[in-house]
């Protein structure tokens, strides 16, 4: 082997790995800085339930808090039944009322109105 490979392989011998290491307990409380260099990580924090506060100089002024799941109503099948139906022909066919009498339609703009 070559003096340049045996030291090409005791460089990578040495050289620090790029595997993570135990993840970073930052405190409940971080400054502006360490919250922009750390949001992927205060997020996962907050995702798993924990409240953060960002200070500026020392002075907390906002808290990260995970949302709360909105509570949803069950759903109801046929809930509006019998609400709507099928328009009859009569229905379907018969005139305006009064209210929209004065309504013209126009090819140049569908938008004018009276």
């Amino acid at each position: 082997m070559s003096v340049i490979l045996k030291r090409k392989a005791a460089h990578r011998a040495v050289r620090p790995s790029r595997v993570a290491s135990a993840p970073i307990k930052l405190p409940s409380i971080v400054n502006v800085h360490e919250a922009k260099t750390q949001l992927s990580r205060l997020l996962a924090r907050v995702e798993a339930g924990e409240e953060i506060t960002i200070a500026r100089a020392g002075q907390p002024f906002a808290r990260l808090v995970p949302l709360e799941a909105p509570v949803l109503s069950p759903r109801v099948p046929g809930r509006y039944k019998g609400l709507f139906g099928p328009l009859g022909a009569a229905e379907a066919l018969a005139p305006l009322p009064e209210e929209f009498s004065g309504l013209t339609a126009s090819l140049s703009d569908p938008l004018d109105l009276p």
